[in-house]
């Protein structure tokens, strides 16, 4: 019997959420930087016949590759020695259908009251699963064998057991065995959470409903499908990814020289070369200043503290800046994923808005948006401080203070790019005794093999912790030293730093709710 219209939407909507949240768990319990950060897996609802249902598209790649794993499991194993419980696992390229040996795919069968009616899949990079290099891609390899240990479609969960022999034997193979094993369990655990919000749905609509929901869900995406490629013009496209990049950086230097020959190189170079002046302001929270003949050590952040107001171009780019870093994290937050996903949809109901209600728009305009927020927020609170103090004017005061909030910016680099610095710095060491790719070995170092497993996820998760919450600690220290410094000892100095303190304070809590949120893409 056909599933209304209504229902139907309604049940492809749940999916959705499903597969979505067993992405989020996945993220939020792998145990490497290519799951957490990366985000270099997926997840999918199959039906019993391995046939993508709902996926959560990070890589569309994966698609085709779910159906070639549950064919291989469906091959392998008949429906008697299938059970509740059961997870199974694959990598194998041909036996199993893994895009490549490092992506490691695990499969759960669902069960409805007692009779099996799907799949809770993902599909998530190893980080290392031997073979002749870290990380198991080797550019040289001439065979699959040389990519690292294959393994074919088997029972890795067997009746709620994990099987001990198999991760074993997976982690005597890597030279990050914690960090596989422990991808894997977290996937295991996302395919759990899928089985449960499954057999929740069809409890909800009844079995009958949802597995005619699948069939009517597969001739409506044919028919898309079908339509998407015959609205194709005839002829030959190409992508322009990389001319889009070359033109930018074409167009940035352009800038750069005509803005030396306008106005002489050291002025543009110091006030309007964007690059320069950021780490310029980044400079003055160093310890180490120079004078005219020596080297200096001050407080960190010493060099923020201003006996002038800045210019308001300078007080720009810090806002500019907190803004941008705070909008980084919110995109990867479910938040911004419940706000674009409803506004992207627009234009599939209405295929001539496509222009406006895209991915891109709304993202340039929260873009946009964000330093907007913030820049007015921090001119509420000067004009606060400036009626509690009854000295300078809020012009003045944000231009006293702004510098200020500049260690919150430099602790979401640290948060956002040490894990990065870490793990890609390590090319350096083989690099300074082989500049040149001659087979030289000038330090002894050039045969240094990376670690991908040097940092891992609690070693990430502490650092952007402790990164952010000392940034705002040492910001709010240096806007009460610049209180002083304008208002003096007493009363009214204490009152003056309660605006911009309140400020600080929910600031960090903003930025703490960010890392604390599940990692979507």
């Amino acid at each position: 019997m056909p599933v209304d219209p209504v229902t139907l939407q309604v049940i492809q909507a749940r999916l959705a959420g499903i597969v979505q949240e067993m992405q989020n768990s996945l993220f939020r319990t792998g145990y490497s930087t290519i799951i957490r950060e990366s985000q270099d897996a997926s997840c999918a609802i199959l039906n019993r016949h391995g046939e993508v249902v709902a996926q959560h598209v990070v890589l569309p790649l994966h698609m085709g590759a779910f159906p070639a794993c549950a064919a291989g499991i469906l091959k392998n194993y008949s429906a008697d020695e299938v059970s509740e419980g059961d997870a199974f696992i694959t990598n194998h390229p041909y036996l199993g259908g893994s895009p490549h040996a490092p992506d490691m795919a695990v499969l759960s069968p669902i069960f409805y009251h007692g009779e099996w009616v799907g799949f809770a899949a993902n599909l998530a990079h190893k980080s290392d699963i031997g073979g002749p290099v870290p990380g198991s891609c080797w550019s040289q390899a001439r065979e699959i064998y040389q990519e690292g240990l294959h393994v074919p479609p088997i029972k890795y969960v067997q009746a709620y057991k994990t099987s001990k022999d198999i991760e074993a034997l997976l982690g005597c193979n890597s030279r990050t065995p914690e960090l596989v094993v422990g991808d894997l369990r977290g996937q295991v655990g996302a395919a759990r959470l899928g089985e449960k919000r499954f057999q929740e749905m069809m409890q909800r609509y009844g079995k009958e409903t949802i597995l005619e929901s699948f069939e009517e869900l597969f001739d409506l995406t044919e028919a898309k499908v079908r339509a998407e490629i015959a609205s194709w013009p005839d002829g030959a496209g190409e992508g322009e990814d990389v001319r889009k990049l070359g033109a930018f950086i074409i167009a940035y230097s352009l800038i750069t020289w005509g803005g030396m020959w306008l106005f002489g190189r050291e002025i543009w170079l110091r006030h309007g070369e964007a690059f320069t002046v950021v780490f310029s302001m980044f400079a003055r929270f160093a310890p180490l200043a120079r004078n005219t003949r020596f080297l200096v050590l001050r407080p960190p952040g010493a060099g923020l503290l201003v006996s002038e107001p800045v210019s308001w171009s300078t007080a720009a780019v810090v806002l500019v800046l907190l803004g941008t870093v705070t909008f980084d994290g919110f995109i990867a937050t479910p938040t911004w994923s419940a706000l674009y996903e409803p506004y992207t949809g627009l234009a599939k109901a209405r295929p001539a808005l496509a222009g406006v209600f895209n991915f891109y728009v709304l993202a340039t305009a929260v873009f946009l948006l964000f330093p907007v927020l913030f820049g007015g927020v921090f001119l509420a609170c000067c004009r606060a401080t400036v009626a509690l103090s009854g000295r300078l004017t809020a012009s003045e005061t944000a231009r006293y203070f702004v510098l200020t909030l500049l260690p919150i910016a430099i602790a979401y680099h640290v948060a956002h790019y040490l894990v990065f610095f870490l793990l890609s710095g390590q090319y350096i060491v083989p690099a300074l005794s082989d500049p040149f790719g001659y087979g030289w070995d000038l330090f002894g170092t050039a045969s240094y093999k990376p670690d991908v497993g040097l940092v891992g996820a609690r070693f990430a998760w502490y650092t952007s912790v402790v990164a952010i919450v000392t940034g705002h600690v040492i910001a709010v220290q240096l806007a009460h030293r610049m209180a002083v410094h304008l208002f003096g000892d007493g009363r009214r100095m204490f009152a003056s730093e309660l605006p911009l303190l309140a400020l600080m304070v929910g600031y960090t809590m903003l930025s703490l709710w960010i890392i604390a949120q599940p990692t979507v893409s």
